[in-house]
């Protein structure tokens, strides 16, 4: 809690609450960034997984 969200004339209360809300929007937005790198990593494990395969192939 910031001292402005106190002498905005909220409550101890409402400020922990509204500090709770942005941790939480925060946490939610990392949370799909992190969904979406993940997502493109394993695109990128298989195209790499397939190349690898196909160069193999002659070799074996």
């Amino acid at each position: 809690m910031t001292i402005r969200e106190f002498d905005s004339g909220g409550s101890l209360m409402g400020a922990g609450k509204r500090r709770l809300a942005l941790e939480k929007k925060d946490l939610g937005e990392l949370c799909d960034r992190l969904r979406v790198e993940l997502e493109c990593d394993r695109i990128a494990f298989k195209e790499i997984s397939k190349e690898f395969a196909e160069l193999k192939e002659p070799f074996e």
